[in-house]
C-alpha cells in the first residue's frame, strides 16, 4: 500500500520532531553557558594575574623614587647606604608598614628561591637582638629578576648600565628592574626603569638609629 504523499505528518510525529528540537537547543544553550563561564573565568584570572603585575610595578616605583641618599662616613671616604645586586637591592625610603609612621627604614627587594618577588622592611635600630625583617609578598610565580644600574662609579667614570652597585658615593641615576615568567604564562613584565627623585646629601651623617641626618659637616 503506498502512501498518501498529500497526507502531511501525523500528530505523534510532530510531537517527536519538536521533543528532539527542545533537546538540540537545551544542549546548544548549556555549551554556550558553560563556554561563556569558562571564558569569564579565565578572564578574570589573567586579569587578576595582569593586576598583580601593575601592583608590584606601582609599589616598587614609588619606593625606589623615593629612596633616602643618606651616607656614612667611613675614615677618608663615604659610602651611599644602598646595596645592588643582580637579583636584590637594599636601601632606605619610606617605611611600607602602616607604622612606620613616614620614617626612613631599610628595605629590600629580593627574588626569592621559591620564585616570588619578595618586599622587606626592617627599622634598622641599635637594639639587641635586632628585630627579624618583616616580609611581604610582591608578585609569585616568577622565573627570575635581573635588577641593573646606570651611572658612573668611583672606577668608571664613564655612565653606563651595571648589574652591581655597592660601596659608591651616590646613588644610582636609574634603576631598571626585568622580571621573567615560566614559559606559558601568559603575564608580561614591561620593563621598569626609576630615576631616583633625590641626590645625595653631602653634608648629611647619618644615624641609624634615628634614621635620618645626624649633623651635616
Amino acid at each position: 500500500m503506498r502512501a498518501d504523499p498529500d497526507r502531511g505528518f501525523s500528530l505523534l510525529e510532530m510531537l517527536v520532531a519538536l521533543a528532539l528540537l527542545g533537546l538540540l537547543v537545551g544542549l546548544l544553550h548549556e555549551g554556550l553557558t558553560l563556554g561563556h563561564r569558562v571564558w569569564e573565568r579565565a578572564g578574570a584570572r589573567l586579569a587578576a594575574r595582569i593586576e598583580a603585575v601593575e601592583g608590584a610595578q606601582l609599589v616598587l616605583r614609588d619606593r625606589l623614587a623615593g629612596l633616602n641618599p643618606a651616607w656614612l662616613n667611613e675614615g677618608d671616604s663615604s659610602r651611599v647606604l644602598l646595596e645592588g645586586a643582580p637579583t636584590s637591592m637594599t636601601f632606605f625610603a619610606r617605611g611600607a608598614d602602616a607604622e612606620a609612621s613616614g620614617t626612613f627604614r631599610r628595605l629590600s627587594v629580593a627574588a626569592t628561591v621559591e620564585g616570588r618577588l619578595e618586599l622587606a622592611w626592617h627599622p634598622d635600630t641599635d637594639r639587641s637582638p635586632l628585630p627579624d625583617w618583616t616580609r611581604a609578598p610582591l608578585l609569585g610565580g616568577i622565573a627570575g629578576a635581573e635588577f641593573a644600574y646606570f651611572g658612573p662609579t668611583r672606577t668608571d667614570p664613564t655612565p653606563r648600565w651595571r648589574d652591581r652597585w655597592q660601596g659608591q658615593e651616590f646613588p644610582p641615576r636609574l634603576v631598571r628592574l626585568r622580571i621573567q615568567f615560566p614559559a606559558g604564562d601568559p603575564r608580561i613584565w614591561p620593563e621598569l626603569v626609576v630615576a631616583p627623585r633625590a641626590t645625595i646629601d653631602a653634608g648629611c651623617t647619618f644615624d641609624p638609629q634615628r634614621r635620618r641626618c645626624a649633623g651635616r659637616s
